[in-house]
């Protein structure tokens, strides 16, 4: 799987494309993958409480585990282009040109869409598998 990720370390700043080296991607990749395994264990538990309703906040933690997956698949994070700088080879260095910036907050922007419709995908199967199953 992480070989998906691209984890070679020879990369470079690339504005809106590419803006943190392997070790940022594996660690994002890590982290969304804990906190989806946790989020479907709440929502089992949930599910095993009977409150339909709440089951659908799972979406929050849904939205934090998918947006580190597509961080780590598109090499971007989100958190480093708000702040406008990147970390390649573990030096952090800012981003001053106006385009770059405009770039980076645009993939920004495109790994939180996907981040939320993936969970809201998500939730609503989790939910729809719920109320089948009573």
């Amino acid at each position: 799987m992480f070989l998906r990720f691209k984890m070679d370390n020879d990369e470079k700043y690339i504005p809106g494309v590419c803006n943190i080296d392997a070790g940022g991607r594996r660690k994002r990749a890590i982290f969304g993958i804990i906190v989806l395994v946790i989020s479907i264990a709440l929502w089992y538990y949930l599910q095993t409480l009977s409150v339909n309703l709440w089951q659908l906040f799972v979406v929050i933690p849904l939205w934090l585990g998918f947006n580190g997956i597509w961080q780590a698949r598109f090499s971007f994070c989100v958190g480093n282009a708000s702040r406008h700088q990147y970390e390649i080879n573990g030096k952090i260095e800012k981003v001053t040109d106006k385009d770059q910036i405009a770039q980076d907050k645009k993939k920004a922007m495109q790994i939180n869409i996907y981040s939320i419709v993936s969970a809201i995908l998500l939730t609503a199967v989790l939910f729809l598998i719920s109320n089948l199953m009573k």
